[in-house]
């Protein structure tokens, strides 16, 4: 019979920021998955605490993740359906390399950073932040039938409130010294016209092309993030460290939603900058609602993810619930369009990401030539940018980002990318100048 978790529920009244309790336990090495933004899907923020780590993998280790991940889910405890956010269960993190593990891929670059390809942590407190009202609860999950196991959470639990009763600490962040090292913009040219020329050979439609900025790997990598968060505020951000490294995520895009049996996914493709007026600024988005480039791509996408979901979905149930919308964030518009479908009985979190991994959204069209044509053409592994990184619950549901706005550190460096989609119609400094719009604001902190 299936052991069944019992959630306990402590309201802590208001609390600070993400970012102020990221860094008030950050004793307590939490990962936090972040909803600063606000808005329609930054409803709340929450920092998960581990209490056992289920796996680290690398490419070319033994084994694989995503059975180990299936594993997992069948033999653990259950927790009654809630309409809450995430009570307790996984978090992980994939990266983009965790495509070998769905495919027969080339790899012609060193590895960038030490952070594991594929973690798994079982966790049992979170915090939760509502970013409306900025009240926080304290979910604490028991297991009624492993006494010890119950010990272990409650003491975490007691580490998290003793923390929580310390104010939190000044943000003391400054650049650290040595130069920011930019891409080289003609060498991203030269890339945005080869992969034009696999398009004009029918080899794909579409393939998404980034470039990499390098700089000094800060002290405090949290003082980084809570400085960071201030000028790119994230719907669907997150901070996680393994390994000696730290991912530092300020996505604005969902890769997979599961309630139930309904999965969700909400690809983003076409972006432009925010004016500097209202009427440049309406502008900006009226041009990018008729650019028929960025619709284009988009329409590639929603075709793969189409592809994708039906895999794994009740026949005749994967639908476009909106084909185009307009999403404006702190710094960029965006197009995005918003594809559903009903997990097929059987089906799993684990299934159903071997399925759609990596994102169409940041490979291309068909996905598998693509991501041949992008190990070809990038000047370096991607590691953890454009993986993603989730949550699964106890009871059943899961989240995931798709992890783009994004920096990691890499020994004594930080590495962020930025990247955009190349179709027929790019134009290569244009394609240059969008993966700057979309790090400006980060890149500033740095100049």
């Amino acid at each position: 019979m299936t052991a069944t978790l019992r959630l306990q529920t402590h309201a802590l009244g208001a609390v600070p920021d993400a970012g102020a309790l990221l860094a008030q336990l950050h004793a307590l090495n939490p990962v936090l998955f972040d909803s600063g933004a606000g808005g329609r899907f930054g409803r709340t923020s929450m920092l998960a605490f581990s209490q056992r780590r289920v796996f680290t993998w690398q490419q070319g280790d033994v084994g694989d993740p995503l059975a180990a991940l299936e594993s997992e889910l069948a033999r653990a405890p259950r927790m009654d359906p809630s309409d809450g956010p995430f009570p307790g269960g996984w978090v992980a993190l994939l990266s983009y390399e965790t495509r070998h593990l769905v495919e027969r891929l080339p790899s012609r670059h060193a590895r960038i950073t030490n952070l594991p390809d594929a973690l798994l942590l079982e966790v049992r407190v979170v915090l939760v932040r509502d970013e409306v009202s900025g009240q926080g609860t304290l979910l604490v999950c028991e297991a009624p039938h492993d006494a010890a196991e119950t010990q272990q959470t409650r003491e975490l639990a007691a580490s998290v409130l003793r923390l929580l009763a310390t104010p939190p600490p000044r943000v003391l962040w400054s650049p650290p010294r040595g130069a920011l090292i930019p891409p080289n913009a003609a060498a991203h040219h030269v890339r945005v016209a080869a992969a034009r020329e696999h398009i004009l050979a029918g080899d794909i439609y579409q393939a998404n092309l980034a470039q990499a900025w390098r700089m000094p790997r800060p002290a405090d990598t949290v003082a980084c993030y809570r400085h960071l968060r201030t000028l790119n505020p994230p719907t669907f951000g997150g901070y996680l460290e393994a390994q000696g490294e730290a991912l530092l995520c300020f996505s604005p895009e969902r890769f997979l939603r599961v309630d139930g049996d309904i999965v969700t996914t909400r690809p983003i493709k076409g972006t432009a900058p925010r004016g500097r007026t209202q009427h440049e600024d309406q502008a900006a988005a009226t041009a990018l609602q008729h650019s028929v480039k960025d619709r284009a791509e988009l329409a590639m996408i929603v075709d793969i993810l189409r592809n994708d979901l039906s895999r794994v979905c009740r026949v005749g149930s994967v639908e476009v619930l909106s084909a185009m919308e307009l999403e404006q964030h702190a710094t960029v518009h965006h197009l995005v369009a918003e594809i559903r479908g009903r997990l097929l009985p059987g089906e799993s979190v684990a299934t159903l990401l071997r399925a759609t991994l990596p994102g169409g959204s940041i490979t291309g069209a068909p996905r598998i030539r693509a991501m041949e044509i992008i190990d070809a053409l990038e000047a370096q592994q991607r590691g953890p940018y454009c993986g993603t990184l989730g949550w699964i619950g106890y009871d059943g549901r899961s989240d995931w980002n798709i992890i783009i706005r994004s920096a990691f550190t890499a020994g004594d460096s930080m590495i962020l990318h930025g990247g955009g989609g190349i179709v027929l119609d790019s134009d290569p400094q244009r394609e240059e100048e969008e993966t700057r719009h979309k790090l400006a604001a980060l890149l500033s902190a740095w100049q």
